[in-house]
């Protein structure tokens, strides 16, 4: 698979999970909400190179999604027309994902939904997730199934503390959930 680049460089197409996390993640058991998702994004943020937002072409979004994709513009690093992203494949679609660079000015646009499971369309884009450096995929969610995966041990430790996680095996064939097309 190809390594996302260190900051600043282009991004390469997959991502991975972080190397002692690669049979387990850890599952979050519930939405997140208020200050906890606060936490969760400002973490994110320090310790993420990239993340992503999904706009599904078969989907109708509101004014509010449009804001969010002209805010979040200036970090934008990549737009790519695919049927997949961490966390989800797609069969018979496309969806266009873009990717942004972590910085802390996009805390208040990714914190303006309130909760990690309310980015779903038509109000937000879909299926916020984040990488680090080396390629490794720190959290994936799917929002209107409600699921969402952490996949750095470290990064569990410090959100576990305000976030309630379980420890999920993961079967060999999920991987390819948890992938960008290239």
């Amino acid at each position: 698979m190809a390594r996302v680049a260190p900051r600043g460089a282009p991004l390469n197409a997959s991502v991975r999970p972080q190397e002692d996390m690669e049979d387990k993640a850890y599952k979050l058991t519930r939405d997140v909400a208020g200050e906890p998702y606060d936490f969760l994004v400002t973490t994110l943020l320090e310790r993420g190179q990239a993340f992503g937002l999904v706009w599904r072409e078969q989907l109708r979004f509101a004014e509010t999604a449009a804001a969010v994709r002209a805010e979040l513009q200036p970090l934008q690093l990549r737009l790519r027309k695919v049927d997949r992203w961490p966390g989800t494949r797609l069969v018979g679609h496309r969806a266009s994902v873009l990717t942004y660079r972590c910085d802390p000015a996009a805390r208040c646009v990714l914190t303006r939904p309130g909760s990690l499971f309310s980015w779903h369309a038509p109000s937000y884009p879909e299926d916020l997730w984040f990488v680090a450096e080396a390629n490794s995929l720190l959290l994936a969610s799917v929002a209107h199934q409600r699921q969402a995966w952490v996949f750095s041990k470290p990064l569990a430790r410090v959100l576990g503390q305000r976030i309630t996680l379980e420890l999920e095996p993961r079967e060999a064939g999920d991987a390819k959930y948890f992938e960008l097309a290239v």
